[in-house]
């Protein structure tokens, strides 16, 4: 990774075991830094931690709460939004200047055009070089974000 300010934050709650994304990320190519973004009211934070060790950053979900319209009226907190919500904040508490966010549950990471625009999807190995490529992107273009389409955003097919 030639970007040393740069960290993939994978938003996760109650599923240590089950961190999918971590290890995908390191069989495909990411040499960067990692960090699991859990929160406090996490009931297996212990397990997190044993797994993890510094890998691991606590956000107080409370406090994101009050600084996050939720877009209902339910008083449950069962929403990865806050945590998305708090992304930028952990990404500068850590002297990350560029990161990417993931879901805990990423199994494959692929292209799905080839260069002519047909639908062809095809598995990544070079995830260092396609996170590079975003960082230069948004510095040349200054763009505030980036997004990378998932595969569920395909469904019923490329078109």
């Amino acid at each position: 990774m030639r970007h040393e300010s740069f960290a993939a934050l994978i938003l996760t709650h109650g599923r240590s075991d089950r961190v999918y994304t971590y290890d995908k990320l390191r069989e495909r190519g990411y040499t960067g830094r990692i960090c699991l973004v859990i929160d406090d009211l996490d009931a297996t934070r212990d397990q997190y931690v044993e797994r993890y060790g510094d890998e691991v950053v606590v956000f107080d979900k409370r406090v994101a709460r009050k600084a996050t319209d939720s877009g209902d009226n339910f008083a449950t907190l069962g929403s990865v939004v806050y945590a998305r919500n708090v992304a930028h904040d952990i990404a500068r508490s850590l002297g990350v200047d560029h990161f990417v966010e993931l879901d805990d549950d990423y199994k494959q990471y692929k292209f799905r055009f080839d260069a002519a625009y047909n639908y062809k999807p095809k598995q990544l190995y070079c995830l260092d070089t396609v996170f590079d490529a975003l960082v230069d992107f948004l510095e040349a273009t200054q763009a505030d974000v980036v997004s990378i389409a998932q595969g569920g955003d395909f469904i019923g097919g490329s078109q």
